[in-house]
């Protein structure tokens, strides 16, 4: 008989051994494997990968067209892109790094194509502490023909007046509020600002957004924030209202737009 000592350690090996190929041994099995919290967590935004994998977002558009946002940094509640970057069929057209870039807003960013020709992309960038911006590049011709900023929309494109074309609205700062020496608490004038999808592009509909402020804020003031024309703060609930329809008519169907 062998001694005790060597029994133990041929039951071990015995015992490792049948592990490894299938079998079953209740003294030596491996505990079951509990998952980590964090293989249950959900990321912050499900379209971004948290950490260093979040530093290339791509994101494929219509007609052959590609963005992609570099060199992320991810803060709090969101990340930022420093680095754009738009192709066509593998070729860039547009490359920017002077100014950061999200991608918070679910139907940004925007691609639309104009009966003329081309395209116009809308993008978020960053204006944190202030408010975001919207960014567009001008597509024409296969090259970068021109950009501009916009407010950041509140609602995807709908049919906002009598004519067929579709319509963006948005307001380019955040409201603040203080008292004027009489004691009277005022706000300042923050028009509601309207765009149109036209054959040209993307353009500022002047009718649109003159009917809207003058409902606003009792008369129009301009199509510029401005903090030198005191205003009721009651105007703010007005403006809320305002954003509600545009948000409850972009939630209904859109009829197709003549491309």
């Amino acid at each position: 008989m062998l001694p005790p000592r060597i029994l133990v350690v041929l039951a071990i090996v015995l015992g490792l051994v049948n592990c490894e190929s299938g079998g079953r041994n209740e003294s030596f099995s491996a505990p079951p494997t509990v998952p980590k919290p964090a293989d249950r967590r959900a990321p912050v935004n499900p379209q971004i990968p948290p950490g260093p994998g979040a530093a290339v977002r791509e994101v494929s558009l219509p007609d052959g067209l590609c963005l992609q946002l570099r060199k992320a940094e991810e803060l709090e509640d969101f990340v930022l892109f420093s680095s754009l970057t738009l192709l066509k069929d593998g070729r860039v057209l547009v490359r920017d790094t002077s100014a950061d870039y999200e991608l918070n807003e679910k139907f940004y960013p925007i691609l639309l194509r104009n009966p003329a020709g081309g395209h116009d992309l809308l993008v978020e960038v960053n204006g944190r502490p202030g408010m975001s911006r919207g960014r567009v590049f001008r597509i024409r011709g296969g090259k970068l023909a021109g950009q501009h900023d916009v407010p950041v929309f509140v609602a995807p494109a709908a049919n906002l007046d009598q004519d067929p074309a579709l319509e963006f609205a948005g307001y380019g700062s955040f409201f603040e509020t203080w008292e004027e020496p009489s004691g009277q608490p005022v706000t300042s004038y923050n028009p509601l600002l309207f765009y149109e999808h036209t054959a040209r592009g993307l353009q500022l509909d002047s009718a649109l957004t003159r009917e809207v402020n003058q409902r606003i804020y009792g008369q129009f003031h301009g199509f510029a924030f401005r903090e030198d024309l005191p205003q009721p703060v009651s105007i703010v609930g007005r403006l809320d209202d305002e954003v509600a329809q545009v948000k409850h008519r972009a939630a209904r169907p859109q009829p197709p737009t003549k491309q």
